[in-house]
């Protein structure tokens, strides 16, 4: 079963197109109750954890509500729910104009986040 996983988890990891930044924090969908968790995020998208994998379909897009530690507000993000897990779903973000995009990459590059991959 670990094999299983690690190979799953392989080819997750060759589809991106960017690199995530492992990183928790609380998020809300509009649309569901309750808080979810964001495990990990980049520019192309986020892992979303949390109670709502079965009431999303993939292919739904959402709006997804994250108090971000660099920004002073929420910001909104709309996601496209591009695949479920039984613990949580995986999204890609659709950015509606340069806000969303420049606030995430303010957000990575607080963490040095592409110091890493510049250097290889």
């Amino acid at each position: 079963m670990a094999d299983i996983q690690a190979e799953q988890q392989k080819v997750t990891r060759e589809r991106r197109r960017d690199e995530r930044l492992e990183f928790n924090c609380d998020a809300t969908v509009l649309g569901f109750r309750g808080i979810q968790e964001i495990t990990d995020f980049s520019l192309g998208g986020l892992y979303l954890k949390g109670d709502i994998p079965d009431r999303i379909g993939v292919g739904q897009v959402k709006d997804i509500n994250v108090k971000l530690p660099t920004e002073k507000y929420v910001t909104r993000f709309k996601a496209k729910v591009m695949r479920k897990t039984y613990g949580g779903i995986g999204c890609q973000l659709i950015y509606q104009n340069g806000h969303e995009w420049a606030t995430l990459n303010k957000f990575l590059n607080s963490y040095n986040f592409y110091s890493d991959t510049k250097s290889s």
